[in-house]
């Protein structure tokens, strides 16, 4: 329970004297940041690799790792700001902003990906809907 007193005063969020994290948390936020950026250029590297891929789901997979890569590397200076003891920008609070930020941004990619989903025609409705077309004189 001593664990979570810390989390209950305001100067552990807004405080200009650094309150380290433990050692462990240091090495997970390090991990999952570096996760996330090295996720984001997979994610580029498999998009240019891969052809004949469907326009939604390319579309999508490149928000997606432009997601990773911004997250991961803008996490990555946020560490790199408490490791250095800026007083300002090494604030706690900054990582509630960039959390939030973030999953807003993911929602908003997901919610994307479902509007497309739901605008795109079937090849059946799109055969019906072009029938009625006419064609192109060559």
């Amino acid at each position: 329970m001593d664990y979570l007193k810390p989390l209950l005063r305001f100067d552990y969020w807004f405080g200009y004297g650094l309150v380290p994290f433990f050692p462990w948390v240091e090495r997970v936020l390090v991990i999952f940041m570096s996760v996330l950026v090295v996720a984001g250029i997979a994610t580029m590297v498999y998009l240019k690799l891969q052809k004949g891929m469907d326009k939604i789901v390319r579309r999508m997979l490149k928000s997606v790792s432009t997601w990773l890569l911004t997250a991961g590397l803008s996490g990555l200076l946020l560490y790199w700001f408490y490791y250095e003891s800026i007083p300002v920008l090494s604030m706690r609070f900054l990582y509630v902003i960039w959390l939030a930020i973030f999953g807003w941004w993911k929602f908003e990619i997901y919610r994307d990906y479902k509007k497309a989903r739901k605008g795109e025609m079937s090849a059946a409705e799109k055969h019906n809907f072009e029938k009625w077309l006419p064609k192109p004189k060559h």
